[in-house]
């Protein structure tokens, strides 16, 4: 059926390149990509996450719409006499995300999790497969957050902190 298309017009081309350097436009290139080993220095630093754990309501739409998020679950459902086994989206930003059967959660509180989604995106996926960050600037976590908390501020305010620090060591 492609065959059957027609071939793509002078004009559909030229529309097709305005779309390219509209939507280029929208992204923020400026993000950090060199951050990854710096940020470590920053995971216990209370004056970062805590506000942001106060400002995330949890709601997990960030994941949802990002297009380097993965995680997900597997899920056993009892269908009669058969069980079907399936993968479920799912999202590091939900409390129940890293509970486990006996009831504890190693991240409990919502500061923990989004401080481990904003690794996950900026730190620890780079450094575990020598690759680059996860997070590419697109905006779409920052366009469907509810509470309007921005990746690529939070990225940048990382690289200013750790380039600080390091001008402040002798």
């Amino acid at each position: 059926r492609i065959r059957e298309m027609p071939d793509a017009e002078e004009s559909d081309l030229e529309k097709l390149a305005g779309i390219k350097r509209e939507a280029t436009g929208k992204v923020d290139s400026s993000i950090p990509t060199d951050i990854a080993d710096n940020m470590l220095e920053l995971f216990d630093d209370e004056s970062i996450w805590e506000n942001l754990g106060e400002t995330c309501i949890g709601c997990g739409t960030c994941t949802s719409v990002c297009p380097g998020c993965y995680c997900f679950d597997i899920k056993d459902e009892l269908t009669g006499e058969e069980i079907r086994r399936y993968r479920k989206w799912d999202s590091c930003i939900h409390k129940s995300f890293t509970m486990h059967e006996s009831g504890y959660n190693p991240r409990a509180t919502q500061k923990q999790r989004i401080r481990q989604r904003i690794f996950h995106k900026l730190s620890f996926f780079a450094i575990r497969y020598d690759e680059t960050q996860l997070c590419v600037g697109c905006g779409r976590c920052v366009n469907r957050c509810p509470q309007g908390i921005d990746i690529r501020d939070i990225a940048k305010k990382v690289f200013a902190k750790t380039v600080s620090d390091e001008e402040k060591q002798p």
